[in-house]
């Protein structure tokens, strides 16, 4: 995908019947949902069951009845099947030349492919034919070429002609100082000779002690230990002094690192070179405070140098400018190209809730704050937690497509979403043999078909790459096999305590319309009684519980868990109602958490729900990165939110300073109204 989406290539390109049209950013995003990290099989498998999914979908009610959706699924499948072909394509004709072979049939090959994918008016390509060409000669001597034995002698070639204006010697050189040894220069610069880098530290291995090594020593002179690390650093440093020669050594230090939050000393080589010149310097400290004299400079920092002396260039022109603006206090223009980012910037470090943090009171009351006429208990729940991510996702419908990576381990959200399917088809199955019968219980044969829809789908899985490394596949395959047996035992015992029948499946919620918009979603499963009278409307969950208990006082957990009061219109005319998240694996426990709808946390959800929809219109979008996170690192809302490389990184500082900015009212009203302190 680097090649195509990054080379000059022409607008159309060889697919598996004829050119097709060259659409390397759809094929980019492709590839990523697709989770194709390398290898041509990966290609192979990936798309095909990437086309697959599309189809299956396409055959959806769901889909079916929305015809937007339907047009983009199909031109997924058929930009997926045509990139299919591109690549497949481009691998039958690269497999020819991956074996050695003659110049002379080689070379007029790869030309013919060069030709076919590269745009003839690419700049340089006339340079690279010619050391194409340049290569060929090889022919004439006999020689031969594989394709990973020319790539190198091409990549050499081609670095050859661009570089070395000069003979070696002149000129500048810039190296690590180990590499010194045995040169001469007329002038050296050493920088960055502070403590612990000239000469570098001796390290350490974290699988064995370093006291090991130091014994092993004894029988083995070679081995190196902490001690002969350091004393062939040493050395090394040395020799890079003895380059100066008869030249000139300037050593150099910084002061700080660069956040300026902690002191550099300079290295103790350094404090006795000075020594040598400086009589009263003993110690790094004594160094650190020398004033500037014949011996020793103190630089200026990097914005001093920029702000004097002659202007090397614009960008220090610019520098120069926005210091003497600052310190006159003169306003930026309205058309200074800084003038926005320097608006950003103040309106992020003040007290007031800005347009730059997700402020949108200025577009109040315009449709497509409110556009959505349909929303679904999920993205409702992102609002409360934060209104940046409901701004990104719902309201501008940001798509995002992660890089794709071999994962040691199966993705969570692949997990689940295979658990989910798993079940749903387990149960339909069963449904069509008019079973389970009200208290049956599941038999080892119930389980074992079970285990064998898991394999299909696990088998499904690894052709989408889904399934981490095989080391670690067949231990996900044993944890889920043990979850799966427990869950029918779990499931055996609750429906005996129900009495109740699984009857719906995946089924859509009734439409319910709270403050001009259609709440809808499918819940998992519904349970009912024999008499129709009593309904268990089930969500499933396949992680942890953490942060799912539902509290008299706060019963919507802040706005953040809004999908079983949602669900329960599923039960349609049952008149006893229970609503509940199932954690349907050893990680979750196996519990339950029920919500018990009334009518007054009905009342008070339809008023959660209210103040939710009134907040977006408000334009009322904070970022709210909750609570810092000290196991996982970074915070707690942000932990699994797709936009937070695009958000602020003082969004904590950020939070607090504008907390009680009266524009952040209409968000902060979700709370409320969820632990049922605001009903207006």
């Amino acid at each position: 995908m680097d090649f195509l989406s990054v080379a000059p290539l022409r607008e159309w390109l060889p697919g598996a019947q004829g050119n097709v049209r060259a659409l390397t950013s759809v094929w980019d995003r492709l590839s990523r949902a697709a989770g194709i990290t390398r290898r041509a099989d990966r290609w192979s498998t990936a798309l095909d069951a990437l086309v697959a999914d599309r189809n299956a979908e396409l055959a959806t009610p769901r889909v079916q009845e929305n015809e937007a959706r339907g047009r983009a699924l199909e031109f997924e499948r058929d930009q997926a099947a045509a990139l299919q072909g591109v690549i497949e394509r481009l691998i039958a004709r690269l497999a020819p030349l991956s074996a050695r072979q003659p110049a002379s049939a080689f070379i007029p090959a790869f030309k013919r492919l060069v030709a076919d994918y590269f745009d003839p008016e690419a700049e340089a390509l006339t340079q690279a034919t010619d050391e194409i060409d340049q290569l060929g000669t090889v022919a004439a001597v006999g020689g031969s070429f594989g394709l990973e034995s020319f790539a190198q002698a091409l990549r050499t070639n081609l670095e050859a002609a661009s570089i070395r204006e000069r003979g070696l010697g002149a000129g500048v050189t810039l190296t690590d100082y180990r590499a010194a040894a045995g040169l001469q220069f007329r002038h050296v610069v050493l920088c960055g000779a502070y403590e612990g880098a000239f000469p570098a530290g001796p390290g350490g291995d974290v699988l064995v002690a370093d006291s090991d090594w130091s014994r092993m020593r004894d029988g083995h002179p070679y081995v190196e230990d902490a001690a002969l690390r350091s004393e062939r650093a040493m050395a090394a440093a040395r020799r890079a002094l003895a380059a100066a020669g008869g030249g000139t050594l300037v050593w150099s230090s910084p002061l700080y690192e660069p956040g300026g939050s902690r002191q550099y000393y300079p290295s103790p080589m350094m404090v006795a070179a000075a020594g040598e010149r400086l009589p009263d310097v003993g110690t790094a400290s004594e160094l650190r405070g020398v004033r500037s004299g014949a011996a020793v400079r103190r630089g200026a920092s990097p914005l001093a140098v920029m702000v004097s002396g002659p202007t090397i260039d614009r960008a220090e022109l610019l520098i120069r400018r926005a210091v003497v603006q600052s310190h006159d206090r003169i306003q930026v223009d309205e058309g200074h190209p800084r003038r926005r980012a320097l608006a950003m910037l103040n309106a992020r470090r003040s007290n007031r809730f800005s347009e730059w943090e997700g402020n949108l009171a200025e577009l109040a009351g315009q449709d497509w704050l409110s556009r959505s006429r349909t929303a679904s208990p999920t993205s409702l729940e992102h609002y409360a937690v934060c209104g940046f991510r409901y701004l990104c996702r719902s309201l501008l419908r940001l798509n995002t497509v992660e890089e794709p990576e071999e994962r040691e381990l199966m993705d969570p959200a692949a997990r689940g979403s295979l658990l989910h399917r798993l079940l749903d088809a387990f149960f339909r199955e069963q449904q069509a043999r008019d079973r389970p019968a009200p208290g049956e219980a599941w038999s080892d044969h119930d389980a074992a078909r079970l285990l064998e829809m898991m394999q299909a789908e696990l088998e499904a899985a690894r052709r989408r790459g889904q399934t981490g490394l095989d080391v670690y596949a067949a231990h996900e395959e044993r944890m889920m096999r043990a979850d799966l047996a427990t869950f029918l035992e779990e499931d055996t015992a609750f429906r005996r305590r129900t009495g109740a029948r699984p009857a719906e499946f995946e089924s859509a919620v009734p439409e319910v319309e709270i403050a001009g918009v259609v709440l809808r979603g499918y819940v998992d499963r519904v349970d009912r009684s024999p008499d129709g009278r009593r309904a268990w409307v089930i969500d499933y969950k396949t992680g942890s519980a953490r942060g799912f208990a539902i509290s008299e006082d706060d019963p919507f957990a802040g706005g953040a868990k809004l999908q079983l009061p949602t669900y329960v219109a599923a039960a349609g005319d049952a008149a006893e109602v229970h609503a509940l998240y199932w954690f349907v694996t050893h990680r979750g426990g196996f519990e339950f958490v029920e919500y018990e709808p009334t009518p007054e946390r009905q009342a008070r959800f339809q008023q959660t729900v209210r103040s939710i929809l009134d907040g977006a219109r408000s334009g009322a979008f904070p970022a709210v990165p909750g609570e810092e996170n000290d196991r996982y690192g970074g915070f707690d809302n942000c932990r699994y939110c797709e936009f937070d490389r695009i958000c602020s990184r003082r969004r904590d500082y950020d939070f607090a300073r504008k907390a009680d900015d009266p524009a952040l009212t209409a968000w902060a009203r979700v709370q409320a109204a969820a632990r049922g302190e605001d009903n207006g």
